[in-house]
Formats: structure tokens, sequence, C-alpha cells
């Protein structure tokens, strides 16, 4: 039988992503139309950033498209952002 070579590569520890919504399923925004994305993500923004640095977000929704949350996946220069 072989035995498995304890190393520190081995050795990892586990990252877990939790979701704990603090506004009552009843209270979130519902997606009708695309303004209200729209308007959902204009409140979200930066007023003095949106003209000059890129940004990438997404919008989390349930199966009733009902919000969940807005989430900043990478923020840019000028030109860009990056987006993996």
């Amino acid at each position: 039988m072989e035995t498995l070579i304890q190393s520190p590569l081995n050795q990892v520890s586990e990252i877990q992503l939790t979701y704990n919504s603090v506004i009552k399923p009843s209270q979130r925004p519902k997606i009708e139309q695309s303004i209200d994305v729209y308007t959902l993500l204009i409140n979200n923004w930066d007023p003095g950033k949106i003209d000059f640095i890129e940004h990438f977000k997404i919008m989390l929704l349930d199966r009733a498209n009902k919000v969940l949350g807005i989430m900043d996946v990478s923020t840019g220069g000028v030109a860009g952002t990056v987006a993996d």
C-alpha cells in the first residue's frame, strides 16, 4: 500500500463564500424592464468617476428577477478594465 508524503503543498485552507441578506425578499427590487436595471446601476455608481474610469459590475438576480445584490468585479483605468 502506498503512503502519501505530507508536504506543505498538501495542506491548504478551505475558502467559503457566503451570502447573508439583511433585506427581506418582499422588499427586494424586481427587474421588469431594462430601465429598472439602468436605474439601480446608475444609483450604485460613483458619479464623480463614471465618465473617466472603467468599471465592470454584476447584478445578481433570483428566479423571480428580484435583485440579490450588485458586485464590483473589476475597476480599471481610462481605457478599459480586465474581467476574467
